[in-house]
């Protein structure tokens, strides 16, 4: 009997992990045929509710914090394993090909000259809202100039923000804060979570991370996939010698240790390897069978993209969970040289630009705030779901929304409506303005909870389409109109911001039907595209659930509340500075 060949996808989140099963689909996809290469495998999945990244401090909880608080990160990680395992060990014949890893980026943890994990004081992450990080991104401005900060956004195709490593690092090396002593004495390298997974695994002491996770440390210059000299020689040295190397996440070939499977012995110590016996199907090949490969991991957003149908430039995803995105998936080489290629972007301020793998980027701007805005005003509304008063509010903000298309478009006098700012927990794309917080404009008697609960909305909606228009002047004339593919679960039950989306942007939104789990999807088709040796992804066929068009007469009424927020948001911006002084 021939053993149906499964790649395991692990997705890290802030909230969650889980371990999932795909089936690879070898040598069946040609040029006209369905690209799918992997399939999900129906009751193969385990999931663990994991704190991970603790707000504010953007500290991560590598030595607990789970559902008994007594469970480690990594300790989750591999029950969710040994459980997937368990599945699958009760089913046909099956040979593990090869793991995936997708994580929360940025992430950083420390480790000392065995691997062990220093503590939750060593890491760093992309939830980092701490007022001693906003201080070094304020010294960094003054301390250089607009042309070194303009030449570092083009390198890295990532801003100063607290969300990044530089300030960071600078906050925990600089030798006048005693809060980091010991983890600057202590720190050996540092490393991502899927790179110490990898190194716990396969018995070494420290891993590679991914062009992918670097470039989300803004650290890498995603065009030549190295460390950016502008921005590392702004680290101590004691900093530098501590970075990670870095791979392309499908290229292990210079770490044999890392890329083929579970070994019998650790590559470190020569002592036997714990997970040889736990998990034989994850051992490296043999005479016999193939083998289990492993890989390096990606950034959650690249794989959410990938996974939910969006990795070429004819779809835009846009997803809104607690937070909110807007990325595009566009083809760039590697640049070898010291020149630019031809093909290479610019990215316009107000986004991030990415590397995936060595072949392609991703193009983007996030939101802090997204369903977050809509759970916080019905929470404050009292809009309780269950009793059906959230339902029925949203009802009444169609109504209104219909109101306002139709006075707009006859160009007759309306009533002042609310203008909101939704940055609760701070700004990123557009503005990545430090101390940037919410603000409503507009208020009056006659303001109800339906106008309320309708420009939270409308603020998300919003500053994510200020997000794709930046996408859009990237892209040239002679490419095909884009369409918007939607994600998340804000999106997915909400049908009404699907349309405002459409409405806003003047573009085609689509639920496809068959993305479930996208990111982990996205793991797997990563993963099977690097083990079918191609270079390129492909436009895998839509299974449209919903799609909304927009409405002609929506157009001068979103006009106008663009025009209203840019103009709100410009005039309040030096409080938000002032405010941090």
């Amino acid at each position: 009997m021939s053993k149906t060949d499964i790649i395991v996808a692990i997705d890290i989140g802030s909230s969650s992990v889980r371990c999932s099963a795909y089936k690879f689909v070898e040598g069946e996809r040609g040029d006209n045929e369905d690209p799918t290469l992997c399939q999900a495998m129906a009751g193969c999945r385990t999931s663990r509710s994991v704190r991970s990244v603790q707000p504010n401090t953007g500290k991560i909880e590598v030595g607990g914090h789970s559902q008994d608080d007594t469970t480690s990160l990594m300790d989750n990680l591999d029950e969710c394993m040994d459980e997937l395992l368990q599945i699958l060990r009760k089913k046909d014949t099956f040979q593990v090909v090869a793991i995936g890893f997708s994580c929360f980026v940025m992430n950083l943890v420390g480790v000392d000259d065995r691997g062990t994990i220093v503590g939750d004081a060593a890491s760093i992450s992309y939830a980092c809202n701490a007022p001693e990080v906003a201080k070094q991104c304020k010294n960094l401005r003054i301390k250089l100039s607009e042309e070194s900060i303009n030449q570092m956004y083009h390198a890295t195709g990532a801003p100063i923000h607290s969300a990044y490593a530089l300030p960071q690092l600078l906050d925990i090396y600089d030798t006048n804060n005693p809060q980091y002593q010991s983890v600057r004495a202590s720190v050996h390298k540092w490393q991502t979570i899927p790179s110490i997974c990898l190194s716990r695994w396969a018995g070494a002491t420290v891993s590679p991370i991914s062009y992918s996770e670097a470039s989300w440390t803004g650290l890498l210059n995603f065009r030549t996939c190295q460390y950016e000299p502008s921005v590392v020689d702004l680290l101590p040295e004691s900093c530098r010698q501590s970075l990670p190397d870095l791979a392309d996440f499908s290229d292990l070939t210079s770490y044999p240790s890392l890329g083929r499977g579970i070994q019998q012995q650790k590559s470190s110590t020569g002592n036997s390897n714990p997970y040889w016996g736990r998990w034989p199907e994850l051992r490296g090949p043999t005479v016999e069978t193939r083998g289990c490969r492993l890989f390096l991991g990606l950034g959650d957003g690249a794989c959410a993209n990938i996974g939910s149908k969006c990795s070429t430039a004819s779809r835009i995803a846009v997803t809104i969970g607690t937070s909110a995105a807007s990325r595009v998936c566009l083809p760039l080489p590697v640049t070898t040289g010291s020149s630019e290629s031809k093909d290479s972007i610019n990215v316009p301020k107000g986004l991030f630009c990415y590397r995936i793998n060595r072949d392609h980027v991703l193009l983007g701007g996030a939101l802090t705030d997204g369903g977050s805005v809509v759970e916080w005003i019905s929470n404050l509304l009292n809009l309780n779901a269950t009793s059906g008063a959230f339902e029925e509010c949203m009802a009444q903000v169609k109504t209104l929304l219909e109101e306002d298309y139709n006075c707009y478009a006859q160009q007759s006098s309306t009533k002042q409506s609310l203008t909101v700012i939704p940055f609760l927990s701070g700004e990123r794309s557009t503005g990545y303005r430090v101390g940037a917080t919410g603000a409503i404009l507009g208020l009056t008697r006659e303001t109800t909870p339906s106008h309320l609960l309708k420009s939270s909305l409308e603020g998300v909606t919003l500053r994510l389409n200020a997000v794709l228009g930046l996408i859009r002047s990237t892209m040239t004339s002679s490419q095909e109109q884009p369409c918007v593919i939607a994600s998340g679960k804000a999106l997915e039950v909400n049908s009404l911001w699907r349309q405002l989306i459409a409405d806003c942007s003047g573009m085609n939104v689509i639920m496809d039907g068959d993305t479930e789990e996208g990111t982990s999807r996205g793991v797997a088709l990563a993963v099977a595209v690097a083990l079918g040796e191609k270079s390129s992804f492909k436009d895998e066929p839509l299974h449209v659930l919903h799609e909304s068009s927009p409405d002609p007469s929506a157009k001068d009424y979103w006009a106008h509340a663009t025009q209203s927020q840019e103009t709100f948001l410009d005039t309040i911006s030096p409080l938000f500075v002032s405010s941090k002084d």
